[in-house]
């Protein structure tokens, strides 16, 4: 009902009144009521008191009610705050902290860059939401930049003209060999990489504008979301191999950090500078379920340098199967210092290959809080028996109600779970060398 409700744009409110075992009286017969009353309410603009009231408390804008707030004040508070909700066990799923159970969405949107301020009744912004928000964003179009290739193809190009040398094939960098004049070159390489793929986009844009004038696409036109809000996505593939080609750990460190936001940071300028009334443009780290193994396999295949420690690139800032990282370095490598201009956002997969203890999961959301990490997952490996049926969110080598081995897992390539029997050969390839921390090694590590 609430989901219902909020898909119409309005907002609503859930009381529950608890009349256990009152006498009720149907037809002439006396019953004890054995369940709970629940009231819901919802705010209409058509009967919001003759809507004398708007402008002075409330607006609606885009298919939602916007209530000013009276007063915001400061109070002493001294437990812990969380803003996630998981009632049951038995199904993964994102809950919102009002309880809507959403898909998964990686956006993170400043609202102050979506133009939503409103001089007249002074309702403006400033703060950050999720795409699964009520805010009627995402992306309409992603489109990829292989940043292993584009910045080999600067490095090589800096040896070039400054050394007149060429770089061997599949070949990294000598440790020390990285000089910050590189940088320009990269900047360079990827400004116009960026500025190709917003020439794109923009042409994608002018597609999707003519569907929606020839009454094609009925989402827009019932004013479920607005086009305009929406992202044009750049999405980057490859990061880790181009910063392990370039002679840099890929781990937490200062030169790693410096040479991730000096490219992020690139591409997010070309965002706002290339940003019009009628194209958006942020970047997202993007999962590339097939698109990662055939970046590596082309590059590979062109003379590039690939990791040989894995076959396709990482959407993380980490190597899935490098377990030198610990997890609380994970949401260091997720945190503020490398996501601040990653304005499309990021996932984090805690990969864990068994529960942690309340204790432990508390200190890991301390951990995210810390360091700034905006958006993530715990990761166990569920069970799936392929000869009885029975399901375990656990991960096991036995099925404990018939006793087989013939067995199934389900985990995440991106934010949903999915069997790995399901995913392409590469992936599943790719999954059986992920590291699964354990318990101990978080305490280890800790």
């Amino acid at each position: 009902m609430e989901i219902l409700i909020t898909s119409l744009g309005m907002q609503s409110i859930i009381d529950i009144s608890d009349r256990t075992d009152e006498k009720v009286v149907i037809r002439g017969v006396e019953y004890n009521r054995n369940y709970p009353l629940y009231c819901v309410r919802w705010y209409e603009p058509a009967n919001h008191r003759k809507n004398k009231d708007r402008g002075n408390t409330w607006i609606k804008k885009n298919n939602s009610i916007y209530f000013k707030i009276k007063s915001i004040e400061e109070f002493e508070y001294s437990d812990e705050v969380y803003c996630v909700e998981c009632k049951n066990e038995d199904e993964p799923y994102f809950t919102l902290p009002c309880g809507l159970i959403t898909h998964n969405c990686r956006l993170r949107n400043s609202l102050n860059d979506l133009d939503l301020s409103d001089e007249e009744h002074n309702h403006t912004t400033h703060q950050f939401s999720m795409g699964t928000a009520s805010v009627s964003t995402g992306s309409k179009s992603v489109m990829t930049i292989n940043l292993n290739r584009v910045i080999q193809n600067a490095v090589r190009r800096y040896w070039k003209d400054n050394y007149d040398e060429e770089l061997p094939e599949g070949q990294a960098l000598i440790d020390g060999d990285f000089d910050d004049a590189m940088y320009e070159y990269i900047k360079e390489d990827i400004i116009e990489i960026t500025e190709r793929v917003h020439k794109y986009q923009t042409a994608f844009n002018a597609i999707i504008k003519d569907f929606y004038n020839a009454n094609m696409l009925d989402v827009y036109s019932a004013g479920y979301i607005d086009m305009k809000r929406q992202y044009l996505t750049v999405g980057v593939n490859g990061l880790t191999d181009a910063a392990e080609f370039c002679g840099f750990e890929i781990n937490d460190n200062e030169g790693y950090r410096k040479f991730v936001n000096n490219i992020l940071e690139t591409i997010n300028i070309s965002n706002k500078r290339d940003k019009t009334k009628e194209c958006m443009f942020n970047t997202e780290f993007v999962p590339g379920e097939n698109l990662s193994n055939k970046n590596y396999k082309w590059d590979k295949r062109d003379g590039y340098y690939v990791s040989p420690k894995h076959i396709m690139y990482s959407s993380y800032f980490y190597n899935p199967e490098d377990t030198s990282v610990s997890p609380i370095e994970k949401f260091k490598l997720h945190g503020r210092h490398y996501v601040q201009y990653l304005d499309g956002g990021s996932a984090l997969h805690m990969n864990l290959n068994e529960h942690l203890s309340k204790a432990q999961y508390r200190q890991l959301l301390r951990v995210a809080a810390k360091e700034g990490c905006n958006y993530f997952t715990f990761n166990v490996k569920n069970t799936h028996c392929n000869d009885c049926g029975y399901n375990s969110i656990h991960t096991l080598d036995t099925c404990p109600k018939c006793g087989s081995k013939n067995l199934d897992y389900l985990t995440r390539v991106i934010g949903y779970m999915i069997r790995v029997s399901s995913m392409p050969d590469a992936r599943q390839i790719e999954e059986g060398e992920r590291y699964y921390a354990d318990g101990k090694d978080l305490k280890d590590k800790e």
